[in-house]
């Protein structure tokens, strides 16, 4: 039997009969022979994805760049490689990202990620068009559920907005809490906004206003210094996006910081301090290290593998205080990538 032959029969898509793949996979166990993964993924074709991500919050979503990034280097992974596009807010359009799209179709691309906030039909039309070519997309953080992506990671909003709204109300009681979301006409910032108001009105405390600040810093601050202007009975502030420092800096100017109870969602360099000092009582994290991860892993099995996915992946969310500050300094990268361990990807 040739090396060729003994090759083939250890990949699942070797073009090799079953009569013969059954002889060698028997005389392999009968010899104790394991194949060198490490050898077979030398010689594997590399797979190129596409990123399309938007900078509306650069905190955010720069931690989801660097995350997509770094795979490119990692040894300990797979051949992936992501060729990640970041837009601006301000270049913020369907015919952007259309254009995005386009190119990855004509570079016969293997994969796509998008992660955008608001998506509209002609997006949805381009996923469709990468499906009939045959280039699979996934979505991360915002859906297009009537798009045929083969899978959305996300956050679990709902569970989210109730978590905010119980510990937040947990230090208010039943004070008035006011709420600065991100853009309310996205799926995501209406369902987590809505759930964290049920819950909070269920707990007896009282939303005061929810300001939409579309995701825009400038508008976040602007909203804020509306709503600090009179907040002799306010008890709380919850921002449900990561567009919380400019609400805290507001607070901060208006000196109401540590007297009121402020609520944020996930976590980067300058929040750290804010948790530390007591402004900030907590933190919901969304890990989205682990959305891109989980993203990227599902994708390339699918790519390589042919192997099934789920229709959503939906990221457990996580309350961040200052007594467990000190393990989100540093999380763990590569907790969902394949890996060459010397077995197949699970």
């Amino acid at each position: 039997m040739n090396i060729t032959a003994v090759s083939r029969a250890f990949s699942r898509d070797g073009k090799i009969s079953s009569e013969k793949r059954e002889i060698i996979l028997e005389a392999a166990e009968r010899l104790g022979y394991k194949p060198n993964r490490a050898a077979v993924n030398l010689s594997r074709k590399e797979v190129k994805i596409g990123v399309l991500i938007v900078r509306f919050i650069p905190e955010y979503a720069d931690v989801m760049i660097n995350t997509f990034t770094s795979i490119n280097s990692r040894t300990d992974a797979y051949k992936i490689f992501c060729d990640v596009r970041a837009v601006e807010a301000e270049n913020n359009c369907d015919e952007t990202y259309v254009a995005l799209l386009d190119e990855f179709l004509r570079e016969k691309y293997d994969g796509v990620i998008i992660s955008v906030l608001k998506l509209g039909q002609r997006v949805s039309d381009k996923v469709d068009e990468l499906y009939a070519a045959g280039i699979p997309t996934a979505t991360v953080t915002a859906d297009l559920p009537r798009s045929k992506r083969l899978f959305f990671v996300g956050n679990n909003t709902v569970v989210a907005g109730r978590m905010a709204a119980e510990y937040l109300t947990a230090h208010t009681g039943t004070g008035n809490i006011a709420v600065f979301s991100g853009d309310m006409s996205s799926a995501l910032h209406g369902g987590l906004v809505g759930s964290f108001c049920e819950e909070v009105e269920r707990r007896g405390g009282r939303i005061t206003r929810v300001f939409d600040t579309k995701d825009m810093p400038s508008l976040a601050y602007s909203h804020a210094a509306e709503a600090f202007e009179n907040s002799n009975d306010l008890a709380g502030v919850y921002v449900s996006s990561a567009n919380s420092i400019p609400v805290i800096r507001q607070a901060v100017a208006a000196g109401i910081a540590g007297k009121i109870r402020i609520m944020t969602s996930d976590i980067f360099a300058e929040l750290y301090g804010y948790i530390e000092d007591g402004t900030v009582c907590g933190t919901i994290y969304q890990d989205p290290v682990g959305q891109v991860e989980l993203s990227v892993s599902k994708l390339y099995q699918y790519i390589t593998q042919n192997k099934p996915t789920r229709e959503k992946y939906m990221i457990v969310p996580q309350l961040i205080m200052r007594s467990n500050l000190a393990l989100y300094r540093k999380k763990p990268q590569g907790r969902y990538l394949p890996r060459d361990t010397g077995n197949s990807i699970g």
